[in-house]
């Protein structure tokens, strides 16, 4: 698999190539998509500093995307029986102060990585050639 992001000297000869579309295979850089990891109920069950302000920060930023036809993904950890983050638990849920809407796509993962044996990378590819 090639990889998506070639090295770059620095970034302004990244913004240069996305610019001019001299790399093939590079990510069109004016396609965007809000990914809200792990925002789940049961990472929020002690005190978070600015839980609220964050999670209304993340409903408006998600509203004024889709507002503007980009996508909104919700990636979702999936962890080992037992652990409050287990899909049979109440804190596998997205929290329930996020607006999550029919449009928004939700994967699942179950590493630190949210590529590693997820869909993402496929999703991501989708909405890369969808427009």
């Amino acid at each position: 698999m090639k990889p998506v992001f070639p090295i770059f000297r620095s970034l302004e000869s990244a913004r240069r190539l996305v610019l001019r579309g001299r790399h093939q295979g590079m990510i069109d850089m004016s396609k965007q998509a809000l990914l809200v990891v792990d925002m789940q109920q049961g990472l929020f069950a002690g005190p978070r500093h600015d839980a609220d302000g964050l999670l209304a920060r993340l409903n408006a930023l998600a509203a004024r995307l889709r507002a503007k036809g980009m996508p909104v993904i919700f990636i979702q950890h999936c962890g080992p029986e037992g652990d409050d983050l287990h899909p049979s638990q109440p804190g596998h849920a997205i929290h329930q102060a996020l607006a999550v809407k029919a449009s928004d796509r939700i994967i699942t993962k179950a590493s630190c990585d949210a590529f590693l044996g997820t869909t993402l990378a496929d999703v991501l590819a989708e909405l890369e050639t969808a427009s």
